[in-house]
């Protein structure tokens, strides 16, 4: 599991779909090379 500041957020505020789909972004290899809306396009 992953340990970042805004998935911890995320769940604090019980916001778990979000904080699902952050953890579905981790394993990406270029996720920190697309924006964000391009990261769920099919």
């Amino acid at each position: 599991m992953m340990k970042h500041v805004n998935h911890e957020r995320l769940r604090q505020l019980r916001l778990y779909g979000m904080a699902k789909g952050l953890e579905a972004l981790e394993p990406l290899p270029d996720r920190g090379q697309l924006a964000f809306d391009e990261s769920w396009a099919p």
